[in-house]
């Protein structure tokens, strides 16, 4: 990869880095809530705040998602950037990052769960594989790809996507099958709450 697609990389995992911390206190919130539910074996109470909290990061994040890949085309990125890197890979890097964040920011709700039930150390494996598993890719797909940032954005932040997904589905099937997320539980009311 040349120093261009190095900086303009540097800078767009900067600003993810940066933008992931945003969560509006939902995390906490939910982490508390399902915490202070679990306590007291009220998993009805718990699986309507996994859901709502869910559904709250969907109505969020999907919009934000939709409306990006909308303007993004109209947007000079290189002039953003200062740079001269191909446009139409530079777009496409751009998209799969924003993607990749806003199905983290849905995915990652798991993680409040597992610390609310006090599982940190299985949070902690989750964000350890989605740290560790863009290097296998990237370590072995690096010379048939000539410095692509654009495999370089898919493997940082849609592996982590898919890590997340894996791991929520077999979470929610298996140990938390009573407060796993569905839409008949969403009470948006309810929900305002978990904003803390």
């Amino acid at each position: 990869m040349d120093t261009d697609k190095y900086g303009i990389w540097l800078a767009i995992s900067s600003t993810v880095g940066w933008i992931s911390i945003l969560d509006i206190g939902l995390a906490n919130g939910l982490r508390n809530k399902v915490a202070e539910y679990l306590a007291v074996a009220d998993y009805k109470s718990a699986k309507i705040d996994v859901s709502s909290a869910y559904a709250i990061m969907l109505l969020i994040m999907v919009p934000v998602m939709l409306i990006f890949c909308v303007v993004a085309p109209f947007i000079n990125w290189n002039g953003v950037f200062n740079t001269k890197l191909n446009e139409r890979e530079l777009l496409l890097t751009l998209i799969v990052v924003f993607i990749g964040l806003g199905l983290q920011f849905i995915l990652k709700s798991i993680n409040s769960v597992l610390q609310g039930d006090q599982k940190v150390y299985k949070a902690n494996e989750i964000a350890l594989i989605c740290n560790v598993s863009p290097l296998i890719p990237i370590i072995f797909g690096a010379q048939y790809l000539k410095g692509s940032i654009l495999f370089l954005a898919m493997a940082q932040t849609l592996l982590p996507v898919l890590v997340m997904l894996v791991y929520s589905v077999v979470l929610y099937t298996r140990n938390y099958r009573q407060i796993s997320p569905s839409l008949k539980s969403v009470d948006l009311k309810k929900a305002g709450h978990c904003l803390v």
